[in-house]
């Protein structure tokens, strides 16, 4: 069997104001098949997703998170 492909990314999301947002955001991610978890960093409008690349693109994550009403991209 083999072993599970992971990856880290940095996504920014400069509209994150509040803790909120930082739920919202998360709650976007936590939907989306292949996503394993997201740390957010408030203070950086920042999150590092991590995922599995053979199952979503970081297009998708950033797809996610302009749905739930923030502004997204590559960090």
């Amino acid at each position: 069997m083999a072993a599970e492909v992971v990856i880290k990314d940095n996504i920014m999301v400069p509209g994150m104001k509040c803790e909120h947002c930082v739920m919202n955001v998360r709650k976007a991610l936590s939907m989306v098949s292949g996503v394993k978890g997201a740390e957010v960093d408030l203070d950086l409008k920042k999150v590092e997703v991590t995922f599995d690349p053979a199952k979503v693109q970081l297009g998708k994550l950033i797809e996610a998170i302009e749905k739930a009403g923030y502004e997204a991209f590559p960090g």
